[in-house]
């Protein structure tokens, strides 16, 4: 068959097909087998494995709400057996046996109670129409990784792994919704008939066994998840706050002194509900939902800030609320304090008479790495006719992380209108020295201070109460203030930026099955479990450059120069346009980067010199507020001395202001 025949019949993408020919082409072994059912039975043995801890995967019962009908079987999803799993990836997935072994090496402990910390993270993943009133493909995700990877591990999304995928109107159909499937998925992989709390003997090739000991310990999801895992009332509730006994929402009543507001930002007063009281607090509305009328019960419920459920997480008392964490990101960058401010500012701005065409020109006018060239477009796409109206600033988490900055860097260089909204730029300023610190450590720039976050997040929220009073105040400002307490209890703030990235692969399965019937979960669990094998069996966490592209050969005077700088005749080069620096950061010819110590330059060449890689930088002379004055004055430069490439605004021929 002709090339431009191929996967006509069948619809399949280009990229798709050129990649499945150049692995036809690369195979050694001739394919026989090419039916639907052929790649089902082979895939399946990858991930049909026996190990002394059961198989690895196995179907999960959960009980149904009760219909009235005599025959109420209960509701089957495939589930992953932690213990075999690790049992199986230890002893026959190289990469990932030599990364956890690694780990266990730098990480060890000496008894059970000093067992590895499992981080259990929930969300909604919505496949297919998006704008469907019934969607019948979302999915509940549970996935799981160990805080003892390291920060600069978790945010690989390959070292997630999917414990549990179902969909969302059978959760609904279990007794007791998503705290109950929370609950059982807790029980079932830490707590079962091989229990990784008891230990298991894990097997590593070529070198010794270990006992491996691993409970559940951080329950990490957004707001709404954590609400529906624990059973409480959130924001609707008299008591929105979880962890706070005495913190009532702003439109509560209440005549008690010892009684706050989730305006208030004074965490000495803020008096810490324990795990047991929790537990005493579900268990005692579970005794009185026999007694009450519904009405009385939803009034306790109200008044104590949560729901009735005898098969939840707390009034089986599987998981308490000390094991939860926020996700900074949503709390900040999702419909969260960072939106509400940003819109408190448009709103001054056209009370003060500020076009909001001025901040449209600005963005406009900036100059993007060339990798993140999209994120301009997704800035610009929030002006509409130029403008952005007050209350209309809606942006999703990737493009606020990439705006906050640009907006700091309007108000420093436009005095007239600082001098107009003082107070409103010194409490964003506020803002954005918590969003900076924060994200420095999700980069690895940085390790998270748990005295110095609680100051700078104590500092923004009490300007802006001082500034806009309490009227924009949300429950995602009282939650801000929980962050350090989690910090130091877990040592570390996961961000979800990298469960977002893994939803990707989950909705482009679930994406191509026609079918919402029974075996919709088993058919993509199978599926994500298969490549997660073969991601763990290469599995490599190797965060050196690379030089992206295909090795060139370098042009005379490159080597001409090389040879007077290091006094190399014969080097070994290999030039290029971009290089990745790190995991999702590439610098580009052109660029404007920023180095170690603060210095800013523009770009030239990257290129590998025996193995080492480097780059040539035309350094630019600092004139102070951000502002370049720029030279060439072209140095070599360890391309590990370079931090990442930024967003930049030309002042004339001769300047740039950067953002910072």
């Amino acid at each position: 068959m002709s090339l431009e025949k191929l996967g006509r019949k069948s619809y399949i993408s280009q990229r798709g097909l050129a990649d499945v020919l150049t692995d036809l082409k690369e195979s050694k072994q001739p394919l026989t087998a090419t039916s639907r059912q052929s790649i089902k039975r082979a895939r399946d043995k990858v991930i049909t494995q026996t190990t002394p801890y059961g198989p690895v995967w196995e179907t999960l019962r959960l009980p149904r709400v009760p219909d009235g009908k005599e025959s109420n079987n209960g509701i089957d999803a495939p589930v992953l057996c932690l213990p075999a799993f690790l049992h199986h990836a230890c002893a026959k997935l190289t990469g990932f046996s030599q990364f956890f072994l690694r780990r266990l090496q730098e990480c060890p402990y000496r008894s059970p109670n000093e067992a590895w910390r499992a981080a259990i993270y929930n969300d909604e993943v919505a496949p297919g129409n998006q704008l469907k009133g019934n969607n019948s493909r979302k999915i509940q995700v549970w996935y799981m990784a160990w805080l003892e990877y390291g920060q600069d591990h978790l945010f690989y999304e390959e070292l997630w792994m999917p414990l549990l995928m179902i969909r969302c109107n059978l959760v609904k159909l279990v007794e007791g919704g998503l705290s109950a499937v929370t609950a059982r998925l807790v029980q079932h992989s830490f707590r079962g008939v091989h229990n990784l709390e008891s230990g298991i003997l894990l097997s590593f090739p070529g070198h010794d066994s270990r006992m491996f000991f691993g409970k559940p310990t951080v329950l990490l999801a957004d707001e709404s998840a954590l609400k529906h895992m624990l059973d409480t009332k959130g924001a609707s509730g008299t008591v929105p706050c979880t962890f706070c006994a005495n913190v009532v929402s702003k439109r509560a009543e209440g005549d008690s002194d010892d009684l706050l507001t989730i305006c208030s930002t004074d965490v000495a007063r803020f008096r810490m509900r324990s795990d047991e009281a929790l537990f005493k607090a579900a268990e005692h509305l579970v005794d009185q939902s026999t007694k009450l009328s519904n009405a009385k019960l939803a009034e306790l419920e109200q008044a104590m800030g949560l729901n009735t459920n005898q098969f939840g997480l707390l009034a089986t008392r599987c998981l308490g609320a000390s094991s939860c964490m926020f996700d900074w990101m949503h709390v900040y960058l999702v419909h969260g304090v960072a939106h509400a401010e940003i819109n408190c500012i448009l709103e001054r701005m056209v009370a003060v008479k500020i076009p909001s065409t001025q901040l449209h020109d600005f963005c406009d006018g900036l100059q993007f790495p060339k990798a993140d060239a999209w994120k301009k477009k997704e800035v610009m796409s929030m002006f509409t006719s130029k403008k952005i109206s007050p209350g209309d600033f809606k942006a999703a988490a990737s493009t606020c992380l990439c705006f906050y900055p640009l907006l700091r860097l309007f108000f420093m260089s436009t005095p007239e209108i600082v001098a107009r909204m003082r107070e409103e730029a010194r409490s964003y300023s506020h803002l954005c020295a918590v969003l900076d610190y924060l994200a420095q450590a999700n980069r690895g720039e940085t390790r998270l201070q748990a005295g110095k976050l609680q100051t700078l997040i104590q500092t923004h929220c009490e300007h802006f109460v001082r500034t806009y009073g309490e009227g924009p105040i949300t429950p995602k400002f009282h939650m801000t203030m929980h962050l350090p307490f989690m910090l130091k209890k877990f040592d570390q703030l996961v961000a979800c930026f990298t469960h977002e990235r893994q939803h990707k692969h989950i909705k482009r399965i679930g994406d191509q099955l026609h079918s919402s019937q029974l075996a919709f979960e088993a058919s993509v669990a199978h599926d994500i479990w298969f490549d997660h094998f073969q991601d763990y069996a290469d599995l490599s966490l190797d965060n050196g450059p690379a030089l992206v592209g295909r090795d060139k050969t370098a042009e005379p005077i490159l080597k001409h120069e090389l040879l007077k700088v290091f006094g190399i005749a014969d080097a070994d080069v290999h030039p290029s346009q971009k290089c990745c620096i790190k995991p999702g950061t590439t610098i580009t010819r052109g660029d404007v980067v920023v180095m170690h110590g603060d210095v800013v330059g523009e770009l030239w060449l990257n290129f590998r010199l025996h193995g080492e890689h480097w780059c040539i930088v035309s350094i630019y002379e600092a004139m102070g507020r951000n502002v370049f004055a720029v030279a060439e004055n072209p140095l070599f430069v360890k391309v590990s001395s370079v931090r990442f490439a930024c967003i930049f605004r030309r002042e004339g021929h001769d300047k740039v202001m950067i953002v910072p």
